[in-house]
């Protein structure tokens, strides 16, 4: 629901809104399998599958025609081998709000990784989930807290309005 409610204040603000995907081949051709879990999800050949449902954008977050997107095969990090980097700078994006899944990995390597680039992070506590979820407010609380801003979608929202 927040990440919905980020998204269309975003828009309503003229926040740019990019959508970091990964999806794969049905043959796996341009995925590295070299992690345990990558080889896991490697197994299932509906997993991630390339213009299958699961790998569409959630119907929450309305309508993304007119959103960017960035996509990657492989990798667990949106930023490393995509045009991510390039399409930010491009804008002139200088912080990152960040959200939905996985604090566990993909939020988690996007935020260190956009750190390293030099941008500026807020992460909305309440806009992103890890597995166990006691382990995402973890990570949010030794981690991400040490990279950036960690506020709520509803001080992002006040923010985005005035």
């Amino acid at each position: 629901m927040n990440c919905g409610l980020l998204t269309h204040a975003a828009r309503v603000a003229g926040v740019p809104v990019i959508h970091a995907v990964v999806s794969w081949r049905a043959d796996r051709s341009g995925t590295q399998v070299n992690t345990p879990l990558v080889a896991s999800l490697a197994k299932n050949p509906e997993q991630m599958l390339e213009g299958s449902r699961a790998v569409e954008l959630i119907g929450e977050l309305g309508d993304t025609s007119a959103d960017l997107l960035s996509h990657r095969r492989t990798g667990l990090t949106p930023f490393i081998g995509t045009d991510l980097d390039a399409t930010l700078r491009s804008l002139g994006v200088q912080s990152l709000v960040p959200c939905g899944v996985s604090l566990n990995l993909g939020v988690l390597g996007l935020c260190l990784n956009a750190t390293d680039l030099g941008y500026d992070l807020v992460l909305c506590r309440d806009a992103s989930v890890g597995l166990p979820v006691a382990y995402g407010e973890l990570v949010i609380d030794n981690t991400l807290a040490m990279l950036g801003t960690v506020t709520t979608t509803a001080a992002v929202l006040e923010h985005w309005s005035d």
